[in-house]
């Protein structure tokens, strides 16, 4: 193992520098954003946000692109439960 040895003037001041921020600060923010590993966007993200529509209608059709959305397949899926969302009712008519 190699370690750089550097000397040290006695007259300056030391100093800690972080490149991830902009005023060299150590931040959680910062060091969140530097470990992290980001995602390219998706081609579709810049036009349905940046449209004129409410951001509540944005966000169902994010999540429908995501498939982030809590439908009922999603939910037996990933809970791993089985849902009555729709009972037949010719069954009780006799």
């Amino acid at each position: 193992m190699l370690v750089r040895s550097e000397e040290i003037a006695p007259h300056c001041e030391d100093a800690s520098f972080w490149p991830f921020n902009t005023q060299g600060k150590l931040t959680t923010s910062s060091a969140f954003s530097a470990i992290r590993g980001k995602l390219p966007k998706p081609h579709w993200s810049s036009f349905l946000w940046s449209s004129k529509a409410h951001p509540r209608v944005g966000t169902l059709a994010w999540k429908l692109l995501q498939g982030a959305m809590n439908t009922d397949n999603a939910l037996q899926r990933k809970k791993k439960v089985q849902l009555a969302s729709r009972v037949k009712m010719s069954s009780l008519h006799s």
